[in-house]
Parts: C-alpha cells; sequence; structure tokens
C-alpha cells in the first residue's frame, strides 16, 4: 500500500487526501446527528411517558380513596405509544387496567419503587399515587425529587410503552441522513480531484518547464505565471 501510494501523481495524492478529510468530516457529523436525534427523541418520549403517568396518577386520587375505578384510564394520551397501564392500589391489589388491543393486561405488578424501566422494546415507567401530587409540573417527573411518606401512599400506576414506532423513526431518518452525506461524498469527490487539478496546474507547468530547459539545453527558456 505504501508502495502504491508512493508512485501516485501529487494530484492524485492531494485529491486522495481531500477525499479521506472529508469522508472522515462526513461519517463524525453523520453518526453524530443519528447519536443526538436518537438520544433527544428517546429523552422527550420518556419525559411524555412520565408525565401522562404523573397526569393520570393525579386525577385518580380522588378514584382511589372512594375506590372508583371507572374511567380510571380513560385519559391515556395516543402520542405515548401505550401498549398497556394499570393502576394498583395500596395493596398492590388491582384497581384498574387496560391496553391498546383490548385483550386482557399485560403489564405486572409494580415493585414498590417509583422508577424507569427499558424492557426490551418497551419503557415501563411507575409511579407512586399520592394526594397532593402534581400533574403538569415537570420539577414533580424525578421520583427523587419527591418526597412522600409510606402511610401516604394512594395507589401506584405503571405504564408500559412501546419504543420501537420511536426506533423506527430515528432509524428512517438516519438513512435519509446516511443518503444525504453520500450524496455529499459524491460532490467531495469530485471538488477534490477539480482542486487537485487546480493546485498542481502551476507544480506541474515548472515540471514540464524544467523538462524542456534540460532537453533543449536552452536556458533562456523561462517559466510563464499561471493565472489564479
Amino acid at each position: 500500500m505504501k508502495h502504491y501510494l508512493s508512485t501516485l501523481s501529487i494530484r492524485w495524492k492531494i485529491a486522495l487526501l481531500i477525499l479521506v478529510t472529508c469522508s472522515v468530516t462526513l461519517m463524525t457529523s453523520t453518526s453524530l446527528q443519528v447519536y443526538s436525534n436518537w438520544t433527544n427523541v428517546t429523552e422527550s418520549s420518556h419525559r411524555s411517558v412520565r408525565l401522562a403517568a404523573q397526569t393520570i396518577g393525579r386525577d385518580n386520587v380522588a378514584r382511589l380513596q372512594f375506590f372508583s375505578p371507572m374511567g380510571a384510564l380513560d385519559a391515556i394520551p395516543d402520542g405515548i405509544h401505550a401498549q398497556a397501564a394499570a393502576i394498583f392500589d395500596a395493596d398492590l391489589d388491582e384497581f384498574a387496567t387496560w391496553t391498546s388491543t383490548g385483550d386482557g393486561i399485560d403489564i405486572a405488578t409494580p415493585f414498590v419503587q417509583e422508577g424507569d424501566v427499558i424492557d426490551g422494546t418497551s419503557l415501563i415507567v411507575t409511579r407512586r399515587i399520592y394526594d397532593g401530587m402534581g400533574g403538569s409540573d415537570e420539577s414533580k417527573l424525578d421520583p427523587e425529587t419527591t418526597d412522600v411518606a409510606p402511610s401516604d401512599t394512594l395507589g401506584w400506576i405503571v405504564i408500559r410503552s412501546d419504543m420501537r414506532p420511536i426506533r423506527e423513526a430515528v432509524i428512517q431518518n438516519a438513512w435519509r441522513i446516511s443518503g444525504l452525506s453520500l450524496l455529499g461524498l459524491c460532490v467531495s469527490t469530485l471538488l477534490a480531484f477539480l482542486a487537485s487539478a487546480w493546485i498542481t496546474s502551476p507544480i506541474r507547468h515548472l515540471t514540464d518547464k524544467a523538462k524542456d530547459i534540460e532537453e533543449s539545453e536552452d536556458f533562456s527558456l523561462r517559466a510563464t505565471k499561471q493565472s489564479s
């Protein structure tokens, strides 16, 4: 490989250097863009599910206090791609359940601990329900920011959200970005050859003039200035 590169003309060496530089830059920027997109989309999705759990939990405080489960899970938003949801009372007995298919519950009884868990292609969000819990207050979306005594717990809400639509959207976006990067690489290749020809033109002119002087032994020959 080293021997092959050493045999290339200076024009090809410059073109190859420009092409490699552009390729590395495009690959790096594409990877960073895809990673940033995935991070932002998943974090936004997780926050939406947390907010939904917080809001639905708040709306069911009175239902749990009076044990009236009717309509407990009617307000699940479509945008969170929920597969299943359940509300349990303080004794972890089933209070209300919901599934996207209506085929029965597809969610486990929660651990007595708030948090988010990734289970394969699903996100499972568990939140404590208590009197006075926040709904749209984002400062209370993190379980670590809430300080609730166990005796104040009225129940638990668990939401399982499907992450596959989000993953598919990110993959489709990654393909689009890759296609644009490939197009950019093709343009970079063309520009690399054009730029290398422009850069090496004065050098090739001097080389040709030096050969003419050597062959003719006419030292009065002069190289002409190349226009930029």
